[in-house]
């Protein structure tokens, strides 16, 4: 794209989400105009970049809400809501698609497929479903490495707590992407105006106790890892449930790591090659260490 051609204009839902952000922020970089949309616009979200009031919920959808889009992201999700989920994502397929959006993106996980256990990894099998009936591109990230997301808070918890529990030992396999491959990857996958289901990740899964361990290393972070069983953990959120005692997992969470599978689907990859491996991703979402952190007794 030249500054000459007219530029392209992307739209994201559930705009001020991390994953969203860094579209957000990755296609601007590339000359695009841009453009999120959601319920309320966060104080971070870019500068330069438009926002456009959206509610996953609404039963209608103004016009106005896909002026000028070429190309529509799709990230938003209300949790533990499958109907909402599965209406508003067909609704705005077929809203966009009707105003003439040429390409439309659904971001998946790694967690949708046929035998997930958890709800949240069944209503993103549905909508993959869903939006691959319609011709869209579904993208099926491996855990993003990041300043944000998941991977932020697991940073968090792990700088703070000198025990970490290790669900069935930490044997679930797992595949990661750095935030800035998954949007090049994208990227790619738009300009060459591709359609169906693909997996963008590293290809060889690392199991969840390994890559703690390496993050731990590269946090300097004294972590003393305790295996449960998933029974144990299972009846420890749901007594905490019962006594309304907040934990960092809850019973879906167990369910999905219980269903967790190593995915060798079809793969996007960046420009510059295959998603390396967790070891540089996470030296590339943690760059350097900054002290050892003490963690209390």
């Amino acid at each position: 794209m030249t500054e000459s051609e007219p530029r392209s204009t992307l739209l994201v839902t559930g705009g001020g989400g991390f994953i969203a952000t860094a579209l957000i922020r990755g296609f601007a970089a590339r000359g695009w105009h841009t453009a999120g949309c959601g319920r309320h616009r966060p104080a971070s979200f870019p500068e330069g970049s438009q926002w456009r009031s959206y509610d996953l919920t609404w039963t209608s959808l103004p016009d106005e809400l896909f002026d000028g889009v070429d190309v529509l992201v799709h990230a938003a999700l209300v949790k533990e809501n499958v109907d909402v989920n599965l209406a508003g994502g067909t609704l705005l397929l077929e809203t966009a698609q009707r105003r003439g959006v040429k390409d439309i993106v659904f971001i998946s996980s790694l967690a949708a497929h046929p035998q997930a256990r958890s709800q949240y990894g069944r209503q993103k099998y549905a909508l993959e479903r869903l939006f691959e009936s319609h011709g869209a591109l579904v993208v099926r990230p491996g855990l993003v490495l990041g300043d944000g997301g998941l991977f932020a808070s697991m940073c968090a918890y792990l700088r703070r707590h000198p025990f970490v529990p290790l669900i069935d030992g930490g044997i679930q396999p797992l595949q990661t992407v750095f935030v800035d491959d998954l949007v090049d990857a994208m990227y790619q996958a738009v300009l060459r105006n591709l359609h169906g289901t693909y997996t963008v990740a590293e290809r060889e899964p690392v199991l969840y106790r390994e890559f703690y361990r390496a993050l731990c290393a590269r946090l300097e972070a004294d972590v003393a890892f305790i295996p449960i069983p998933f029974w144990a953990a299972d009846l420890a959120v749901q007594t905490a449930g019962l006594v309304h005692a907040g934990l960092p997992i809850d019973h879906d969470n167990l369910l999905g790591l219980k269903a967790m599978q190593v995915d060798y689907g079809p793969r996007l990859e960046p420009r510059e090659g295959p998603v390396p491996d967790y070891r540089e991703n996470i030296a590339r979402a943690v760059p350097a260490p900054v002290g050892r952190h003490k963690l209390p007794g």
